[in-house]
């Protein structure tokens, strides 16, 4: 059998895994902002390379319908700008492996926008996934007080905010997407949301007088180096699913690229020497395990 489109959705949930890791360093080493801008600068380099030798042959995305534009470039905003803005902050506060256990429950919340906004019906299955996938977070982030009858957070609250925050942001980003691209070229369509987030971070940069620290950033080689990997793994591994896509069933694909929460377990373990409680491995597979039956 080929499973090409199995691989190829594998691979992003090993990139998204390995871009996670590396921005969870930078994230302690350069000011977020800073992090981001040069992270969606080196990101629409990349796909415009892409999209040069792909059949488009445009390295800027001078072809996108003018209907189309204004709301990609407000899904760029409010995913690729607000979302990443938050989820550096949640790299910061709480690391990737739980940052990106929360980013699982977006599928959940698109399904609700839909559902609320949009008035697309959700099925049996895919209610009991939403529960499923929810008890799996809440088993990682909650604990029991040993003498009272009240939960508390395992890791930070505001960390925990953040990656919430970053995981709505990225929700209605797609929603967005959803309603503004139903014909352009996806990758296109990812480059034009990324200039919206160059555009974004860029004034925040400008209004927090952060110039110096862009200079000094530009010039640390290794940080650099480290940022241009994160981009490529993270960049790349969109481009893998979008591929996946066409040579599998989307659920399958879906659902494999949604498993970076338990990837990144042992690579914790082994390259960050992480103590990872049994109830976090229980946590992270529980969710999975809704997301695979929400897409099915």
């Amino acid at each position: 059998m080929n499973f090409l489109g199995e691989s190829l959705a594998l691979f992003t949930a090993l990139s998204w895994t390995t871009s996670s890791l590396i921005f969870e360093n930078i994230a302690r080493k350069i000011h977020p902002q800073i992090a981001n801008f040069l992270r969606v600068c080196i990101g629409t380099f990349m796909l415009g390379i892409v999209c040069f030798f792909t059949k488009r042959h445009l390295f800027f995305p001078t072809d996108v319908p003018l209907n189309d534009l204004g709301i990609l470039l407000l899904s760029g905003f409010i995913g690729m700008f607000l979302g990443d803005f938050f989820l550096f902050k949640a790299f910061q506060n709480i690391g990737a492996r739980i940052t990106m256990l929360i980013m699982t429950l977006s599928p959940i919340i698109v399904a609700l926008i839909d559902f609320i906004f949009l008035e697309v019906h959700l099925s049996l299955s895919q209610i009991a996934a939403i529960f499923i996938t929810c008890l799996g977070v809440a088993i990682v982030i909650f604990r029991p007080h040993n003498s009272q009858n009240k939960l508390f957070f395992n890791f930070s609250p505001m960390g925990l905010t953040y990656a919430f925050l970053a995981t709505l942001g990225q929700s209605l980003g797609v929603i967005l997407t959803k309603l503004g691209s139903t014909s352009y070229d996806s990758l296109a369509t990812t480059q034009i949301r990324l200039i919206a987030a160059i555009l974004s971070f860029g004034i925040l940069i400008l209004i927090q007088k952060k110039g110096k620290e862009l200079i000094s950033a530009l010039k640390n080689a290794r940080n650099m180096f480290f940022i241009c990997c994160g981009t490529f793994t993270s960049i790349f591994g969109i481009a893998a699913l979008v591929e996946a896509f066409k040579h599998s069933n989307a659920s399958v694909a879906s659902t494999i690229s949604s498993t970076s929460p338990i990837l990144i377990i042992p690579v914790s373990i082994v390259f960050f020497k992480e103590k990872i409680k049994k109830h976090e491995i229980i946590g992270a597979i529980i969710s999975i395990m809704g997301i695979s039956i929400f897409f099915f």
